[in-house]
């Protein structure tokens, strides 16, 4: 999967004879959003686009996305992201997408129109097919929605499709709603919106790291950690080690620090992933 920055899109829209253009040509299916998961609403989106390229292989299929959730920046209140974008890249790759567009949600993007940057996406990337949720909104402000989405491509050679919201027992699938999970404890509940337990992303961390014996034990300061964390106390994780291993471990939570002991023969190893079972 090749991975591109706003810079390249904003470059390539400036200069259509740019050697990246080939990689576009045959037209792109894309979907757009912050994907802070991705989770099990994020799955039927993609599903959607990757299915649009066995209709029409030439397409490539493609996801645009932030370096942050945009919510981030927003709020001072933000519990913490779901995933990394380390976590979302591996994601949309191994779901089989040709391409991702990372965007820096920097001040300067953050007051360009929604429909310059749809013009900038559509010209540069070729789009014929996008994908959105039905609580889509892009541009300064979030001023364009799904209405004005639709008068966007009705003058393009371009397909809109509005997926509905996926809901489990009721309950509509969101990111928010997994953070407030996690943050709750209710990890097997995040589980379940996620399609897959709830993972801590081990490369992003910079851990102080002690071993006694065949004990590992792996600190990190909480204010450290990106992502949303589960309220005090002690859980069972499996974690991904750097030798491509899989351990069961103890992952202690409190208000402070995360700890982590696992038990590995090994002299010396790193954490890849931390998976709440």
């Amino acid at each position: 999967m090749k991975i591109f920055s706003w810079k390249d899109i904003e470059d390539l829209n400036s200069n259509p004879s740019s050697p990246l253009s080939s990689f576009f040509q045959g037209g792109t299916a894309l979907t757009i959003g912050g994907f802070d998961g991705p989770h099990r609403g994020h799955e039927a989106l993609c599903l959607s686009v990757l299915q649009k390229k066995k209709e029409f292989p030439s397409l490539k299929t493609g996801v645009i996305t932030f370096n942050v959730p945009p919510k981030s920046k927003k709020s001072a209140d933000f519990p913490g992201e779901v995933s990394t974008l380390n976590l979302r890249l591996e994601w949309f790759k191994h779901s089989g997408f040709d391409f991702t567009v990372v965007i820096d949600f920097s001040h300067k993007f953050s007051t360009m129109s929604g429909t310059d940057f749809l013009s900038f996406v559509y010209s540069a990337c070729f789009m014929k097919f996008l994908f959105v949720g039905l609580d889509f909104k892009c541009g300064y402000k979030g001023a364009v929605g799904i209405a004005e989405l639709h008068e966007f491509a009705a003058s393009r050679d371009l397909t809109v499709s509005v997926l509905n919201t996926v809901s489990i027992g009721g309950m509509k699938v969101g990111s928010s709603g997994i953070r407030t999970a996690v943050a709750e404890g209710h990890m097997k509940y995040a589980e379940q919106l996620l399609g897959r337990p709830y993972t801590l992303d081990g490369t992003a961390i910079e851990w102080n790291y002690n071993r006694k014996d065949d004990i590992h034990t792996f600190e990190i300061d909480v204010k450290a950690v990106t992502q949303v964390l589960p309220p005090e106390g002690k859980y069972n994780v499996s974690v991904l080690l750097s030798d491509m291993t899989v351990s069961t471990a103890v992952c202690y939570c409190d208000a402070e620090f995360l700890r982590l002991s696992v038990s590995h023969p090994a002299a010396s190893i790193s954490v890849r992933t931390i998976d709440f079972i």
